[in-house]
């Protein structure tokens, strides 16, 4: 069993491609196995999505870029 958690950034057609894309990557190796499997990713709301009881920054912005810079959540100001 594998899971993925995605957060943060909703973007249009992106359930479709990511369903698509996993599909085509496992398929080869489970179709016509004789197993049945099943696809579920979560998509939660931003407004949901803490780190260490930290909301996270706006995204593509400049706070944000400093959390992936310093790979952890950090206190941030709105601009």
């Amino acid at each position: 069993m594998a899971v993925h958690s995605h957060e943060g950034v909703h973007m249009e057609n992106f359930p479709k491609q990511f369903s698509d894309y996993i599909n085509a990557t496992i398929k080869p190796y489970i179709a016509g196995k004789g197993y049945d499997w099943e696809i579920t990713v979560t998509d939660t709301q931003r407004d949901f999505w803490r780190s260490n009881g930290i909301a996270p920054p706006p995204w593509r912005s400049e706070a944000e870029r400093a959390w992936a810079q310093d790979g952890r959540p950090s206190e941030w100001e709105e601009k």
